[in-house]
């Protein structure tokens, strides 16, 4: 059970910080476009 619980936790926070991690490198990318242009 506790397990259980640990998994959905550690899967949560992986895909948190996958999101994390696209959206900081597409804020990145509008940032420059945004300089550049």
């Amino acid at each position: 059970m506790i397990r259980k619980v640990s998994l959905k936790l550690m899967r949560i926070r992986f895909i948190a910080f996958i999101v994390l991690w696209y959206s900081i490198q597409s804020l990145i990318l509008i940032f420059m476009v945004f300089l550049e242009v």
